[in-house]
């Protein structure tokens, strides 16, 4: 299934010096090419759905190039999203305190019947800290990025290890 290009209307506000106008009338609908859902993992309120043992973590940011919030889970643990058009891409970044191992990205059309997506990654070595409260701690942060097939709307993300997962960017129409 084909989307047809999304269409936005929102209010404006301007900014100088002088401050913050009120809200203009709604202005549009104007024509945008695609949406991208930007997940920080703040709570894990935009997620359509999560694993028991998924937390969220914010301790020791120098240890993951102070990146702030971050979904921590062990292997069997997983965080679902959905969008209301066809996934065109997705880029994620995680960071592992031992040997890189997964995620597993699977994608479905339906939410039910699931499929492997093969991400292309960039691995890197974070310095270990210099010490304090993280005592010289050590990160690898590894990059994700995948195209999907036509017609799928829903990815499902599975720890096979200990992971945090620190932002999840899903392209749609």
């Amino acid at each position: 299934t084909t989307s047809a290009p999304a269409r936005w209307s929102a209010p404006v506000a301007a900014r100088n010096a002088s401050g913050i106008s009120k809200l203009s009338n709604i202005v549009g609908p104007v024509k945008v090419k695609g949406v991208c859902l930007a997940d920080e993992l703040h709570d894990l309120s935009r997620a359509a759905g999560k694993s028991d043992g998924l937390t969220t973590a914010n301790e020791y940011n120098a240890i993951c190039a102070e990146y702030l919030f971050r979904a921590k889970g062990g292997t069997n643990d997983w965080i679902a999203y959905e969008v209301p058009g066809d996934l065109r891409q997705v880029r994620l970044t995680a960071f592992f305190a031992g040997a890189v191992d997964g995620p597993r990205l699977r994608v479905s059309a339906d939410g039910t019947s699931f499929a492997d997506l093969a991400p292309r990654q960039t691995v890197r070595k974070l310095p270990p800290t210099p010490g304090g409260a993280a005592g010289r701690m050590q990160r690898t942060m590894v990059d994700y990025e995948a195209d999907f097939p036509p017609g799928q709307r829903h990815l499902r993300i599975e720890w096979t290890a200990p992971m945090e997962l620190d932002r999840v960017e899903l392209f749609h129409p």
